[in-house]
């Protein structure tokens, strides 16, 4: 592996100090990551889950986060998110999934081609099944204490939620919902936002028939 060069695909240079990958969507991602401002970081634990290439660690820590734990189930991707975080202060990667069971494996539908950082341990037509190393929500949360949660996991965060009792410690969420298909648009979102009903509502979520996914942020 060139020093510009990660899993057989050419970094090219974002920022000074941040790389994303050639021949993908990263630069979308990174416009995308913008709708993550909304909340407050400076000086807070932020744990990230889902953290592809590290775009989202990147834009914490220049939005004044005082330490990061991202985890990254896909191994391409963690290998770019700990080559872009490594000269970072305060900013932990682990090559696990969050899952809301007990630690071990899970099923993992990775993506292919240009869309790298949509990998799911959702099941997904024409994606090749693998096993990937899994961690508990409620433990990593307990060791860390974080803040401030951030959560884009392609339809995994409803296990999450569902099945998991937010902490106390947790002041702020912000997370990317996904609506792939109705039953998840019209049953599982629904009871999803019903568990933050008595936050504060700092990025309202949108719903429409077209769209697959919404930004959505809570703060209490």
């Amino acid at each position: 592996m060139s020093e510009k060069e990660i899993c057989g695909r050419k970094l090219v240079r974002y920022e000074p100090g941040f790389y994303i990958r050639d021949w993908s969507n990263d630069r979308m991602t990174m416009r995308d990551i913008n709708a993550y401002k909304c909340l407050d970081y400076k000086d807070k634990v932020v744990m990230d889950i889902g953290g592809c290439f590290g775009g989202f660690c990147h834009r914490a820590k220049q939005w004044g986060a005082k330490k990061i734990i991202s985890y990254e189930a896909f191994k391409d991707n963690y290998e770019t998110l700990k080559f872009n975080c490594d000269k970072m202060d305060n900013v932990i990667c682990i090559n696990r999934a969050m899952i809301s069971g007990h630690e071990g494996t899970c099923d993992f539908y990775p993506a292919r081609g240009k869309s790298l950082g949509v990998g799911s341990r959702l099941e997904r037509r024409g994606r090749v099944k693998t096993k990937v190393l899994a961690t508990n929500f409620s433990v990593e949360m307990n060791q860390h204490r974080p803040e401030i949660l951030k959560v884009d996991i392609e339809g995994g965060e409803y296990d999450l939620f569902f099945n998991t009792k937010i902490p106390h410690y947790v002041k702020q969420v912000v997370m990317e919902i996904h609506l792939i298909g109705d039953y998840m648009k019209y049953n599982q979102c629904p009871k999803l936002l019903e568990i933050f009903k008595d936050w504060d509502v700092v990025k309202k979520h949108s719903i429409t028939s077209g769209n697959l996914t919404t930004t959505a942020a809570w703060r209490r």
